[in-house]
């Protein structure tokens, strides 16, 4: 068992500038069809980091950020104090299909010993929705660019999926002044040769876009998520 920390404070730019974790889908908030999902695979103790939260729901813990954009890296400093070690840090308006948590969370237990500080979900880049902003190699992620324009060639799509502990956490974000983004973290380790990659080939359902929210609410309608 591990606790799911949930981004879901951003802009919403392409989307009306809604909160795109509580977009419907098909009756449900899709953050609650996430928290669902993630039970079902062991995944428990939801905490929501976000900037609005109007759902009941006594059993999800949120901390709201104050109305402040603090970036998905510092939205986490604020909630350091409710961090389990370790934790899994998640996107809110994504989830990867089938994914086995478990084994996730096993090899971040596995590569901790080897004295990584992180863990990262990603997938290969096949020419499919996102664009490469990973390299993978022999276990290690060995690059990371969030920039979609970067001059750079990636093989790998960062899933949204990645765990570490509160204290490698505070070692890699030191010095870093919100809003920054979780991708100074991931930097971080990187030059330290400690960021650990767990591969899967299985696309993300996200609905940060028009055509990415069409392809999940299908994929509702069909009963494939």
């Amino acid at each position: 068992m591990i606790q799911a920390v949930i981004l879901a404070g951003g802009a919403g730019t392409r989307m009306g500038g809604q909160c795109k974790a509580l977009i419907n889908i098909e009756g449900k908030p899709f953050i609650t069809r996430l928290i669902e999902t993630l039970a079902r695979a062991e995944v428990y103790n939801p905490l929501v980091l976000t900037y609005e939260w109007p759902l009941r729901a006594p059993d999800i813990q949120h901390l709201d950020d104050g109305g402040q954009r603090l970036g998905t890296g510092g939205a986490l400093l604020p909630a350091l104090p409710k961090l389990a070690d370790p934790f899994m840090v998640l996107n809110g308006d994504s989830f990867v299909p089938g994914l086995d948590y478990a084994a996730v969370v096993r090899e971040f237990q596995r590569r901790k010993e080897e004295g990584m500080a992180g863990l990262m979900v990603v997938y290969p880049d096949i020419g499919n929705i996102d664009h490469g902003n990973a390299n993978f190699v022999s276990g290690y992620i060995t690059d990371y660019c969030k920039d979609p324009l970067a001059d750079e060639t990636f093989e790998y799509v960062d899933a949204g999926v990645f765990i570490t502990t509160p204290d490698k956490l505070s070692q890699y974000a030191e010095g870093a002044v919100p809003p920054f983004d979780l991708s100074v973290i991931y930097t971080g380790m990187i030059r330290a040769g400690v960021l650990a990659g767990y591969e899967v080939k299985t696309v993300p359902y996200e609905i940060g876009s028009p055509e990415g929210l069409e392809r999940y609410r299908q994929a509702v309608r069909e009963g494939r998520a």
